[in-house]
């Protein structure tokens, strides 16, 4: 019997990562070095700690106020510098313009590529398809892939 009248819970599906690949010379990419060149290593903790953020959440992360304060907070790193640095990686594409802009989400089509690589034992793994940035013959490449709508 379980703990809760009697019904068994099934535990929910985990969605993020325990880890996630990280190349070794991340910082030889233009778009992580044009970050570097504007914000000095703080720009470049906060792109590896926002990877942290995506991958433990999934394959995406909700940029909203709340998150902003959190993030800033926890990371010890002025609010405005933070949503400088943000801005930025929009701006040269570590993150996409098109999902930020319109669902304010932080995600690429390099994250998407890579969480679907680290997740491909799962038996399922789930995208939203208006968050999808992959083409047509990247999704068929992963058989668990399954996409949803929003709604």
């Amino acid at each position: 019997m379980g703990r809760f009248g009697g019904e068994k819970v099934a535990r929910p599906i985990k969605e993020g990562l325990d880890y996630f690949p990280l190349d070794v010379d991340i910082d030889q990419d233009d778009k992580i070095a044009l970050i570097e060149a504007s914000h000095g290593l703080i720009g470049f903790a906060v792109i590896i700690k926002m990877f942290m953020k995506i991958y433990d959440n999934s394959y995406f992360y909700q940029w909203g106020e709340k998150e902003q304060l959190l993030f800033s907070k926890r990371g010890k790193v002025h609010i405005n510098s933070l949503n400088d640095i943000i801005n930025d990686c929009v701006k040269w594409d570590v993150f996409s313009k098109k999902l930020y802009e319109e669902y304010k989400i932080l995600t690429s089509k390099g994250i998407q590529k890579r969480y679907l690589e680290a997740a491909a034992r799962r038996k399922e793994v789930r995208i939203k398809r208006e968050y999808l940035l992959l083409s047509s013959k990247e999704v068929n490449a992963y058989r668990n892939l399954v996409i949803v709508d929003i709604n």
